[in-house]
């Protein structure tokens, strides 16, 4: 009974209830991070960003499709990104839009992938979410682009679904590695 009441045995239950404590709040944290999307719509942000530096122009400064390179050579090779825009139509789309938020270039998804979306009509860079015609949540990221001139946004768009299944095969791969 003597050791219960000990200072060393005081700190020693101390200890253990700062490290559960501690590992609760970490896995809450990461749990939390994990469900809100956070990670999935970086991704998301991180590819439009990418395109919007792919995206070809023709003479008139219209846009026209992905360059194959993100470098200056202008190629007319379709990029290797767009299969994945023509396979997964349902799930995952872009378009670029004018300063008016017009649609001047659309992925194989088209205009209907589109529809119940009701932000294009004032464009501007950042993240947001639609439900899509098909009751999924779409995860949209913005990105604003200048060329001669020109503002342009890049948007590409994502389901929730398809978000969590890249996310989740990431992890596995961490796993693995």
């Amino acid at each position: 009974m003597k050791r219960l009441n000990s200072l060393s045995f005081k700190l020693l239950l101390a200890y253990l209830a700062g490290m559960v404590l501690s590992m609760a709040l970490l896995f809450g944290g990461v749990a939390s991070v994990w469900h809100s999307g956070l990670l999935a719509r970086k991704d998301l942000a991180e590819l439009a960003e990418e395109m919007s530096k792919r995206i070809r122009f023709d003479a008139a400064g219209m846009p026209v499709g992905l360059k194959r390179e993100d470098d200056d050579e202008e190629d007319d090779e379709e990029d290797g990104l767009a299969w994945v825009f023509e396979a997964l139509r349902h799930e995952t789309a872009y378009r670029v839009l004018d300063s008016a938020g017009q649609a001047k270039l659309l992925s194989p998804a088209g205009a209907p992938f589109w529809e119940a979306d009701h932000r294009a009509q004032s464009p501007r860079q950042g993240l947001y979410d639609f439900t899509g015609a098909n009751g999924i949540t779409m995860h949209v990221a913005t990105e604003r682009m200048v060329h001669q001139g020109r503002v342009w946004y890049v948007q590409t768009a994502a389901s929730t679904r398809l978000m969590e299944l890249m996310q989740l095969h990431a992890n596995q791969l961490d796993l693995v590695a």
